[in-house]
């Protein structure tokens, strides 16, 4: 049996959330079906968007057996079922929490993608790239991948001369730019929200650091399309992004399920919320055997198993936490041009059981 906590009835937007997880839990279950899979009982809990409500919930799914939960959906919810199982090997795979503790068979599909600024890392080094100055947003998330990148271009022999990190909500970048200009980087790494890689694009340009032939390598939000649709093609044409998602690519379910989706609900699909829903028990599906699983032989294959081809990118375990293969772009013109497979340096996935 699977569970899943979610918040039907908790206020606007999170019971919205809710409501399009469920849509892609469902119609996950309803695939594997068709696909002659074992019959899988579904329980779903509701929440009310109050984590102190967990652990009853959680006691109830062991009570039923569950060998995987999916939920719940905010970090401090899963927090505090991390916390409260009678048996460390259940697994949970939240679709949406930011922050999830440090928790052995706790995933989430939610964190930002450190793997893919590790690779963008490896990609300057191999192209001669090993000055690269860092720009980022002073918040946790963006520290995470300033360090996941600086940390691997120096363990291949490469240096960052200097670190700009600003406060959020900066919509004036030139002291920083000034920085990294007067550093003599021959790269900027720049992992940002949308709304700052908005602003930074032109400001790049108008700065001048354009001019000084410095290239710009930028995180996932650098390929979003509210970005490539409201920045002019001329301050983004050239940058080098990391992205564990390009949608048009056959190498992920993006497409598949935007058909699946549309099929069944007969509206257009304008918002992860499904995928995450969807790709969070097709996830624990991967990893059941035939003929069913107790909850440490579900934890110990989710960790030592196969990448997933899913909606939200191609997922595996490493070092405990769901991660999602990168692929590396160039922007050019609004599109994105494929740089390099970045799957082959991504490493086989850890087979320890302590995760995120």
């Amino acid at each position: 049996m699977i569970g899943v906590i979610v918040a039907q009835s908790a206020p606007p937007p999170l019971r919205v959330y809710s409501q399009l997880v469920l849509e892609g839990v469902r119609l996950a279950l309803q695939e594997h079906g068709r696909g002659g899979g074992a019959p899988i009982e579904l329980v779903v809990l509701d929440d009310s968007g109050r984590a102190e409500r967990d652990t009853a919930l959680l006691r109830e799914l062991e009570r039923r057996g569950a060998v995987g939960v999916v939920g719940p959906l905010l970090s401090s919810g899963l927090a505090l079922v991390a916390g409260a199982r009678q048996d460390s090997a259940l697994v949970f795979v939240s679709p949406t929490a930011s922050n999830p503790p440090r928790s052995a068979n706790v995933y989430s599909l939610n964190i930002p993608d450190t793997r893919g600024a590790e690779v963008l890392a490896e990609y300057a080094l191999a192209t001669g790239l090993t000055r690269v100055g860092l720009l980022y947003p002073d918040k946790p998330e963006w520290r995470r991948q300033a360090r996941a990148f600086a940390e691997s271009l120096e363990r291949g022999g490469g240096e960052v001369p200097v670190e700009a990190p600003y406060d959020s909500g900066t919509t004036t970048f030139g002291p920083p730019l000034r920085r990294l200009a007067a550093a003599g980087p021959q790269a900027i790494y720049i992992p940002a929200p949308e709304r700052d890689v908005r602003q930074l694009a032109p400001q790049i340009a108008y700065y001048g650091l354009d001019q000084l032939g410095i290239q710009v390598l930028g995180n996932e939000t650098w390929v979003d399309d509210d970005v490539r649709r409201l920045v002019e093609p001329r301050f983004l044409n050239g940058v080098i992004a990391s992205t564990p998602l390009v949608r048009a690519s056959s190498e992920v379910r993006w497409q598949e399920f935007v058909a699946l989706y549309e099929g069944a609900h007969r509206r257009l699909l304008n918002n992860p919320y499904p995928a995450l829903g969807f790709d969070a028990v097709n996830w624990i599906l991967s990893a059941l055997p035939p003929n069913g699983a107790l909850a440490h032989e579900l934890a110990e294959r989710l960790a030592s198993g196969e990448p997933l081809r899913g909606a939200t990118g191609i997922l595996h375990a490493r070092n405990g936490e769901v991660v999602r293969r990168p692929f590396l772009v160039r922007i050019q013109d609004g599109d994105l041009q494929p740089v390099e497979d970045a799957g082959a340096a991504s490493p086989p996935a850890d087979s320890s059981a302590a995760g995120r």
